[in-house]
């Protein structure tokens, strides 16, 4: 499927699936768009505290709508019941949107973890090749002491692309460009209980050895925005629903039918086209139309009213058609 074609039924399937999951709504306990600042739009007071990271564009060019982290020390934190009641053993919902750079390797996205060492704690994590990770242990015997880990994804250096990762019960799931990517499923529920605070390049495992990969875990470079947090596990129809692709639609010739889809370029000004942008030969101009309206009138309108009523129309069609008038048969 086309990248027009993708967008446009995705925009039909987002207004629809809106409409069915309005009690989303209810259930987004933050919301970050950071338009200016780090605070939570949600109104349930989950105000992010900034240190070192710096407002930029946004994915849809936007001055001062997300925020950029230079890789060294940057970090958002954040603050309230987003700690205490939702990462705990509760279902949630994370999604957001990230930017990388091409230089970008190993890095500590989005963590709620209070030491480098085994606990109940997630970490999402990039890897130098490109795909994504989330660690965590969430206090489950099955991990024998080593992170359950899940990689996924292939993220594009210069490119934004969209994250989601859903915990329900003994399941975490995550969707990777609105697609589902993958599972990580136990036994046992997970558990991410823990003193530390939920925030962006805050993972006390920045700057020490990742030992699964022998390389140096750093803080977050590139650019975030839009990150959400339900308190529930949303479904992959809900997920698509958040998922806003930056459409791009172009119709060069301005004939009404973007480029995706119009196999006929430059179309001369004022041209009269079908659904392919091509021009129609052999049809009537608006001044022919007119034309014809007018001496329509001419020969139907029999009571000069300037327009030709029901009788009128019938009497046409029956002298076009060369259907005689029955006679009256007198009684």
């Amino acid at each position: 499927m086309n990248k027009h074609l993708f967008c446009t039924v995705l925009l039909i399937l987002t207004f629809i699936i809106n409409s069915s999951y309005a009690n989303m709504a209810d259930d987004l306990v933050a919301y970050y768009p950071f338009s200016g600042n780090a605070n939570d739009e949600s109104g349930n007071g989950n105000h992010g505290t900034v240190s070192g990271a710096q407002l930029t564009k946004d994915r849809f060019d936007n001055d001062n709508s997300a925020y950029y982290f230079d890789g060294v020390d940057d970090s958002i934190i954040f603050s309230g019941m987003i700690n205490t009641d939702i990462f705990t053993k509760n279902d949630f919902t994370i999604a957001f949107y990230f930017n990388l750079p091409p230089t970008a390797e190993f890095l500590s996205f989005i963590s709620k973890r209070d030491a480098c060492v085994a606990g109940k704690f997630f970490d999402l994590r990039g890897y130098s090749d490109g795909s994504i990770g989330i660690e965590t242990y969430g206090g489950l015997e099955i991990c024998e002491n080593e992170p359950c880990g899940l990689s996924f994804g292939n993220s594009t250096s210069d490119t934004w692309h969209f994250l989601a990762v859903t915990r329900q019960s003994c399941t975490i799931t995550t969707y990777f460009d609105g697609v589902l990517v993958g599972t990580l499923t136990t036994s046992e529920i997970f558990d991410f209980s823990n003193n530390s605070s939920f925030g962006i390049s805050n993972s006390p495992c920045i700057g020490k050895l990742y030992i699964p990969t022998g390389i140096t875990t750093k803080s977050f470079h590139g650019v975030i925005d839009e990150l959400q947090v339900y308190k529930r596990a949303l479904s992959f129809m809900e997920i698509t629903s958040i998922y806003k692709p930056n459409c791009e639609i172009i119709d060069s010739d301005n004939d009404g039918v973007i480029d995706q889809w119009d196999q006929c370029s430059n179309t001369p000004t004022d041209s009269i086209i079908d659904k392919t942008g091509c021009q129609v030969h052999g049809l009537y101009t608006e001044e022919q139309m007119n034309q014809m309206v007018k001496k329509l009138l001419l020969w139907g309108d029999t009571n000069n009213d300037n327009r030709i009523g029901l009788n009128e129309a019938i009497n046409a069609l029956r002298v076009t058609s060369g259907v005689i008038e029955p006679a009256i048969q007198n009684k």
